[in-house]
């Protein structure tokens, strides 16, 4: 495990701690950028940054593009209409508070909508449309917004996109609250030896469990009452970082650098899932071009990203008013130092980091393709 620095904190604020970062736990990370044609195929292969591409690391929440993607295929096939009308008490069945980072309460925000301090609506009877669920997935990386709209899809269609993305993650580990609940619940609260019996659990029964706790969640109100109860009392403030930390490496998404790569670059070259479904997919994905001031600086952008405790990831492509070109790029931290990955969170180091890669700067990958 790399060893705690303090000073990460004030490193990672810059685009050349950044690559430091890469550079120090190189065997933690992953990056793959280059640049594309109209037709998606790779420019200038002298010019390729590879760090680790083939390797599957956690990534959170940014294989939600997946999701994304099965959902715009449902929608132009008219299996789902993207105005319908949902009680939000329906989509909140599937929230567990303390346990996002705050992305439900800024959803519920987002939305306007009156909610109390643990992001529950005031009024469970207010309605919003699937595609604001969507909105909240893509724009603020909601899980509980990804566990309605999964468990809706089912798995027939959720695992068929997953294959048609070249991404090899099953159904029930896009459930994050089952997921979390198969480890942590009132009824069985995480510990080391708990947590070790799970990791020993053959495929079958840890996806079983899974789906268990998903559906027990659901289905029992006074379950989930209690659950929630405790996440909001005492136990929801208890942090255990080595034991969450070991968690998050080993439970959860996984993709490579390239995987994610390949499917960003199918997105933006405009036939992924289909060529109908595609345009639904960027409506949602070039959501930031609205922002004026990254609409002066960039003709095309789409990123999405995910974090847990000690990963970051992102994926993107991007076109910038500079160079004309288009780029494809991901990134993959896992086992940060925990005071550069919460200094990390919407920071400038960051921010310079992903315009170096989109702009193609020289600079950037100069440094980077030394390691």
């Amino acid at each position: 495990m790399l060893k705690e620095d303090p000073q990460w904190a004030e490193k990672v604020r810059t685009k050349e701690g950044i690559v430091e970062l890469i550079k120090t736990q190189k065997s933690n990370s992953a990056v793959y950028s280059y640049a594309i044609d109209e037709q998606g195929k790779i420019l200038n292969q002298e010019e390729l940054t590879t760090i680790n591409k083939n390797i599957q690391y956690f990534t959170g929440t940014t294989v939600q593009v997946a999701v994304l993607a099965a959902y715009a295929q449902e929608v132009t096939d008219k299996t789902i209409d993207p105005t319908e009308e949902i009680k939000i008490r329906e989509w909140e069945k599937r929230y567990l508070p303390v346990s996002d980072r705050g992305s439900h309460i800024v959803s519920v925000q987002a939305l306007g909508i009156d909610a109390d301090d643990y992001g529950y609506a005031k009024n469970p009877s207010v309605v919003v449309t699937w595609d604001q669920i969507v909105q909240s997935m893509v724009r603020y990386s909601d899980k509980s917004a990804t566990d309605f709209l999964v468990e809706k899809m089912g798995p027939e269609k959720i695992d068929n996109m997953m294959k048609k993305s070249g991404l090899n993650i099953p159904y029930h580990s896009l459930l994050f609250a089952g997921t979390e609940l198969s480890l942590d619940n009132h009824d069985s609260p995480l510990t080391e030896e708990s947590l070790s019996d799970y990791l020993a659990l053959p495929f079958i029964d840890r996806k079983n469990l899974v789906l268990e706790k998903h559906k027990q969640f659901i289905d029992n109100e006074n379950w989930r009452n209690d659950e929630i109860d405790s996440r909001k009392g005492l136990r929801g403030r208890q942090v255990y970082p080595k034991l969450r930390r070991k968690v998050v490496h080993n439970v959860g998404p996984r993709a490579s650098a390239e995987e994610l790569n390949t499917l960003m670059t199918n997105i933006v070259v405009g036939n992924f899932p289909t060529k109908e479904a595609n345009k639904i997919v960027k409506r949602h994905l070039e959501w930031q071009i609205e922002d004026p001031s990254i609409a002066e600086e960039y003709e095309v952008l789409a990123l999405k990203g995910g974090t847990e405790l000690g990963i970051l990831s992102f994926t993107l492509y991007a076109k910038s008013k500079q160079t004309k070109q288009t780029r494809v790029s991901t990134v993959i931290f896992n086992n940060m130092p925990i005071s550069g990955w919460l200094a990390s969170q919407q920071n400038e180091g960051i921010n310079d980091f992903i315009k170096g890669l989109s702009f193609g700067d020289p600079g950037t990958f100069k440094i980077l393709n030394t390691y």
